[in-house]
């Protein structure tokens, strides 16, 4: 007999109550199996995500080393590119050099070397010679393979060393005008200077890639308050409005099978530098047809 409360129960609530207990009994039950079930569960989820961020470490890694070796790749296309232009740059004054000792040497066989003819030929001799020694350093230095090493640069000066690797090559382009307009007193950032100087060859030359027929393109330094800024402005074949997005993606490319291209990774070479200065990259185009303007921005240096 079951009494609750001093009464007692009859057969009806007899049954609710233990239908009541075997219920509560079942879900406690149950919910120490789901419990269990849950801990194992979150258990292999854990391990999982463990293994899944294991493998996209992993994965990103080998994306990293696979990006750099065609960075590498692409840098050494950008050599041979312009190493026809070099070869003469280089040779124009060894030229002078050769020249001038030729004089000299023949002046001294006559015995009618003099003082100003010293002062005036030795002043060739030394300037063609620094010459060439800048072309050979910047070039090496360009193509130099090695980690960012960041330091305070005159955004000027960085830009000339640029000019001067692509001065032949700019030259023999076909119906192609070269502006530039760089401050005079511009700005210092910190940078890798070879990289941005490949910053600079890679957009240049994609904007010639842009004029098959020619025109005019822009190279613009600045500095604003709080940055510098360097513009790159075509008048070629512009970029789609939906391109605009993906136009620094690796390989993406706008140019048809069997044209003369790389492998569309100079614009993400391009981005990925800037972004490893801290700085940012901006594609500008009002469509097709109306040329395109590349704007890099990097910090100042303190």
């Amino acid at each position: 007999m079951i009494f609750v409360a001093g009464r007692e129960l009859t057969l009806g609530s007899k049954g609710v109550l233990i239908s009541a207990v075997l219920l509560t009994g079942f879900v406690i039950g149950r919910q120490l199996v789901t419990l269990r079930e849950n801990t194992r569960l979150n258990a292999e989820l854990r391990a999982f995500s463990a293994e899944l961020e294991q493998r996209v470490s992993e994965r990103t890694a080998q994306l990293r080393q696979s990006q750099e070796a065609l960075s590498a790749s692409e840098r050494l296309a950008s050599v041979g590119t312009l190493a026809a232009g070099i070869v003469h740059e280089v040779n124009s004054p060894l030229g002078a050099i050769v020249s001038a000792s030729e004089t000299l040497e023949a002046q001294l066989k006559e015995e009618a070397l003099d003082y100003e003819t010293l002062k005036s030929i030795l002043p060739i001799i030394t300037r063609s010679a620094w010459h060439a020694s800048r072309i050979v350093q910047t070039l090496r230095g360009y193509s130099r393979r090695s980690q960012p090493t960041l330091h305070p640069e005159i955004l000027s000066s960085v830009v000339q060393d640029a000019l001067l690797l692509m001065d032949y090559q700019v030259r023999s382009w076909t119906n192609v005008k070269l502006i530039t307009e760089v401050d005079a007193d511009s700005a210092v950032v910190v940078c890798d200077r070879n990289q941005i100087v490949q910053v600079l060859i890679n957009l240049l030359t994609n904007a010639r890639d842009a004029m098959p027929g020619g025109g005019r393109i822009t190279l613009r330094a600045r500095q604003t308050e709080s940055s510098a800024v360097i513009e790159v402005a075509d008048q070629g074949m512009g970029i789609a409005p939906e391109n605009l997005e993906k136009i620094f993606d690796p390989f993406f490319t706008t140019k048809s099978i069997g044209e003369k291209s790389g492998l569309g990774l100079g614009l993400s070479i391009v981005s990925e530098i800037v972004r490893g200065h801290n700085g940012t990259i901006e594609a500008r185009s009002d469509g097709p047809g109306r040329g395109a303007t590349f704007a890099v921005t990097l910090p100042l240096a303190q």
